[in-house]
């Protein structure tokens, strides 16, 4: 029989933006798998798991109104969770969303509906997704997708794309959401080589009045290749992806496009930051830690990427207004971020209430230092110290004096300085090497690659070294890299990267101090530089 439950105030789906500064697509998808869950937890505790098999998700119909377009970062919404059919081997559920804050329930318009469909598989032998022959007409038909993919006359574009450790879930396969990011890729990347002729920029595949996705087989970490076919109905643009790997058709997606869904830059929905003190910030932030690593481990990644936001707000409220209009011409970029990480972080709970409190801790001549703190139940976390530099036009501005010497501004002036470390003019012998292509879903609203994708691809790069043998670390981390082995990193930022862009990474482990230390570098130019302290746990492994 048929159940429901409304969640309202889900702010998941806006925690994670794209370079428009609008909600993240994967992300959605994502969020909605979730409430599913929690759905499941409170009305079918007892099934869902086969015995042979995990239930996970293998087809996804998302249609979309254009305002989903219009939801800013942080922003609330309120999400219907119907689960229409469900057993110990198959389910169907229905999601609607809606924007959380119309001031009457019969005012609030729904912003889109998606569709989903599960199916127990053997994750362990990551066996092909058997066809459901009972889907209804609200799911996407397989045999019709691919024969509609075969029937196309002219392939538009190949895409190659590499699926990194940190795109597998905690059962250790790509999710359904994932693609997504992967056509999006591919879209731009046609684009980049000008071969998608009614696309002339990455705003054009954000025009999606619907997406579908349909799994055929479970994929984990190997190189995979997507095939885009483009036509034109009905003024409609519709793009076909094929993505196989080294055993045949993995996925097929479809993104249908309506030019009139209008793709803009928004400003940040101002989350509500209270201000305890002068210089000081500090709100609630429920469910942040969502999406999970492939060892289950919340994302302290997920946190850095997110600080380009919350050090913009920090930046903007009342009381730090004047840090903005000292730096009027000029963008702020972090240069350095300090990182000390709890152990405990590790753990924290997807739906967990984090409290995140950040303080201007410094202000030098050209920069400016802040404090951020993650608590849960007043213990704290972790901790991310970054340094601030605004830039114009390449060319480091300074504050103006009259600002400096503001009586408020006095107590912090070059209170705290934390230079960058100098990158190591040698990399060793033993270091191990691997080439990275930066993505699409890299690039963040500043229109280059994120800080926290430099730190990501590191961890990637540390576990291919691991998988690989290669000798670069004499510490035993047995058959892959797990981020939480580490209790303190230290970043350094030389250069900028953009998407497409290919750099090498280096990596190895100190002799001395035994910190793992990762160069990335773009030619010969040094772009990345990080170094990383392995908790008391890892260093018994020495």
């Amino acid at each position: 029989m048929p159940t429901q439950q409304l969640f309202k105030g889900v702010h998941n789906f806006t925690y994670r933006v794209n370079r428009f500064a609008l909600a993240d697509l994967e992300n959605a998808v994502l969020t909605v798998d979730h409430l599913i869950d929690k759905h499941l937890k409170c009305d079918y505790a007892d099934l869902g798991k086969g015995a042979d098999g995990e239930l996970i998700t293998t087809t996804v119909d998302f249609s979309i109104t254009s305002q989903f377009n219009t939801l800013q970062c942080g922003r609330a919404s309120d999400v219907a969770i119907r689960i229409e059919q469900f057993s110990n081997d198959r389910l169907e559920a229905v999601a609607r969303l809606f924007i959380s804050d119309s001031p009457k329930e019969s005012d609030k318009e729904e912003i889109c509906q998606a569709t989903i469909s599960r199916q127990v598989v053997n994750i362990k032998g990551f066996s092909r997704v058997k066809e459901d022959r009972n889907q209804g007409n609200s799911l996407i038909n397989r045999q019709c997708l691919i024969k509609k993919i075969s029937n196309h006359n002219k392939l538009t574009h190949v895409c190659p794309i590499s699926v990194r450790p940190q795109d597998l879930n905690a059962f250790g396969f790509v999710p359904a959401a994932r693609f997504v990011t992967y056509c999006q890729h591919a879209v731009s990347h046609a684009i980049y080589c000008q071969n998608l002729s009614d696309a002339q920029n990455f705003s054009h595949v954000l025009q999606l009045s619907r997406m579908q996705i349909q799994i055929l087989s479970l994929v984990n970490e190997e190189d995979l290749m997507v095939e885009i076919w483009q036509q034109n109905i009905d003024n409609k643009f519709i793009m076909d992806f094929r993505i196989s790997g080294k055993n045949g058709i993995v996925c097929i997606v479809a993104f249908h496009i309506d030019p009139q869904y209008v793709v803009k830059t928004l400003p940040f929905y101002e989350i509500s930051l209270r201000r305890p003190k002068v210089y000081i910030c500090s709100c609630d932030i429920p469910g942040f830690f969502l999406e999970r690593d492939r060892f289950n481990n919340a994302k302290f990644t997920e946190m850095l990427r997110y600080k380009v936001v919350f050090d913009k707000m920090t930046l903007n409220i009342a009381g730090i207004s004047g840090v903005r209009t000292a730096y009027k011409d000029g963008t702020f970029f972090p240069v350095k971020h300090e990182l000390e990480i709890s152990p405990a972080f590790y753990s924290i709970p997807s739906d967990a209430y984090i409290n995140s409190t950040i303080q201007i801790a410094s202000f030098n001549r050209t920069s400016v230092i802040l404090e951020h703190s993650i608590k849960l139940q007043s213990k704290t976390l972790l901790v991310i110290i970054t340094k601030l530099v605004s830039v114009n036009h390449g060319r480091t501005v300074s504050i103006p004096d009259n600002f400096l010497s503001q009586e408020a501004i006095s107590p912090l002036l070059n209170k705290k300085n934390y230079p960058k470390d100098l990158c190591p003019n040698h990399i060793p012998t033993k270091a191990f090497i691997s080439s990275i292509t930066f993505r699409s879903d890299d690039i963040d609203i500043n229109q280059h690659v994120n800080n926290a994708v430099y730190v990501a691809v590191c961890f990637d790069v540390a576990s291919k070294a691991i998988s690989s043998g290669a000798s670069c670390y004499h510490t035993s981390f047995g058959q892959d890299f797990d981020p939480a082995c580490l209790v303190k990193l230290s970043t350094n930022y030389y250069k900028q990267c953009f998407e497409h862009q290919i750099v090498n990474v280096f990596t190895w482990q100190d002799e001395q101090d035994h910190k793992l230390h990762f160069v990335m570098k773009h030619l010969s130019a040094n772009v990345f530089y990080m170094t990383g302290k392995l908790g008391t746990n890892y260093n018994a492994r020495l």
